[in-house]
């Protein structure tokens, strides 16, 4: 089902405002919440990277996370000393070091998405009714395409 014109030229705009207020809002509420005991948001934030892009250098991690070289020494250094993370030697290039999660650090992610999880299933049921979710279903694969858009 497209469209009219109309609605893709003239309000599409506005459209996307709204989209992008809204995806922001419940994304920082999602962040909002307690992390995992221990951790502080930055750490969190740091396993979070390694999850999704893999082993990185701490300039890397640094780069995407906009931390200063001081701050991401000084989380890495704590991370490490929590089991949460390990530093070791890039086989295609000795002179780097490279940060990897470990299984702990996994496993604090996956507790972390599990608490977010839990809060967002609550709300969805305390404030939506079943038709309302229903509705959400079908938007988050439209919220899917347009992520996957190029």
């Amino acid at each position: 089902m497209d469209a009219s014109p109309r609605i893709r030229n003239q309000s599409s705009t506005q459209l996307a405002a709204l989209l992008r207020r809204s995806v922001a809002r419940l994304a920082r509420r999602l962040r909002a919440g307690e992390p995992p005991a221990g951790l502080t948001h930055a750490r969190l934030s740091v396993l979070r990277w390694l999850h999704r892009r893999g082993a990185m250098t701490a300039g890397q991690i640094a780069a995407a996370d906009s931390l200063q070289p001081q701050s991401i020494t000084r989380l890495l250094t704590a991370l490490e000393q929590d089991g949460l993370i390990v530093r070791h030697g890039d086989e295609q290039d000795r002179r780097r070091i490279l940060v990897s999660l470990t299984e702990e650090g996994k496993s604090v992610l996956r507790a972390d998405v599990r608490h977010r999880d839990a809060w967002l299933a609550a709300a969805l049921k305390e404030n939506l009714s079943s038709e309302e979710c229903a509705i959400l279903i079908q938007a988050s694969e439209l919220l899917d395409r347009l992520a996957d858009a190029a």
